[in-house]
Order: structure tokens, then C-alpha cells, then sequence
């Protein structure tokens, strides 16, 4: 876990774009609220590894954290996915949907997976912009002042400090 975390520090200190790392950490936050043990999940998994260029230890890191943490997109993906499934205009589409095999197994009929997958790409949308903009954030205004502190610099001295960003700096960022 140590070497997540440095992992992290690392990557978001280096001259890796924005772009990227906000990519990475919005993929990562949606992927570890989406329900695994879907299709879709394997598919968006597959493209994150084969397709997109994205920072992957941003999304590790993001994914690993997001995993832990209580689904806090449930509720709002519950209600989406309840008012589509409960439209009456949509019944026999879902009940078609549900006879056949290959869609049966992307669990479109659990309104939280149906949801989830309608708010996905406006989530993505919205988590990118958020993330780039606080990694820019971050890099302009806060990472000098810390970089400046006498705290900073006191803690950096401290033994077992040094030795942690010794294991730091031989990581291997991909």
C-alpha cells in the first residue's frame, strides 16, 4: 500500500500531462463504483489496458481507493436506472432486452447497473474537468508552498523519511 501511495505522489509530481492523470483518476473513481461482474465492466477494463492513453498508475490508484470506499454513486445510479426500467413506454424494449441471451448478461435489468451505465459518460466528463483542474491546481499554487515550508524540509530530514522517498524514487512510473 506504501508503494501505491508513493506511486501516487510520484506520478502527480511528475511532468506527466493533466490530461492524462485526470483521465487515469476519473476512470479510476468511475471503475471502482461501477458493479463488477458485468460485461460492460469487462469491456471498459479492456479499453482502459489496450486503447485509451491514460496514466496507469492514476488509475490504479484511483481504482484501488474507489473500490473501498462505500459507493457513494449507487443512489443516484439506483434512481436513473429505476425510472428507466419503470417507463411505460419502454416495457417491451426491457422485455426483449431480457429474453436475449447476450444482453441478459450485462445485467441491464439491475437499475443500478442500468443507471450507472447511463451516467457514466456524463460522470467521466464531469470527474475529468474536476481532476484536470485541480492537478493544474495543485502543481501551480500548492506544490511550491509545500516544496518551500520549513516543515517540509524538516520532514524530509527525518531518517525514516529519507529512506521512504529512497523506495520512492525507485519505483518504476509506467
Amino acid at each position: 500500500m506504501l508503494k501505491l501511495i508513493l506511486k501516487f505522489f510520484k506520478v502527480l509530481n511528475s511532468n506527466t500531462s493533466p490530461s492524462a492523470l485526470a483521465l487515469g483518476f476519473s476512470l479510476g473513481l468511475l471503475m471502482g463504483q461501477y458493479p463488477a461482474g458485468t460485461i460492460q465492466w469487462l469491456a471498459l477494463l479492456l479499453l482502459i489496458l489496450f486503447v485509451f492513453k491514460i496514466n496507469l498508475p492514476a488509475y490504479t490508484s484511483f481504482l484501488i481507493l474507489f473500490v473501498f470506499i462505500p459507493p457513494f454513486l449507487h443512489p443516484l445510479a439506483d434512481k436513473v436506472g429505476t425510472a428507466l426500467l419503470s417507463g411505460a413506454g419502454l416495457q417491451e424494449l426491457w422485455t426483449t432486452l431480457y429474453n436475449d441471451p447476450v444482453w441478459y448478461m450485462t445485467k441491464f435489468y439491475n437499475s443500478v447497473v442500468l443507471g450507472f451505465t447511463v451516467i457514466f459518460i456524463p460522470g467521466l466528463l464531469i470527474f475529468y474537468f474536476l481532476f484536470k483542474w485541480l492537478v493544474k491546481l495543485y502543481r501551480e499554487k500548492l506544490q511550491p508552498k509545500i516544496i518551500d515550508s520549513k516543515f517540509y524540509k524538516a520532514f524530509m530530514k527525518l531518517s525514516i523519511i529519507s529512506k521512504i522517498a529512497k523506495l520512492g524514487s525507485n519505483i518504476e512510473v509506467q
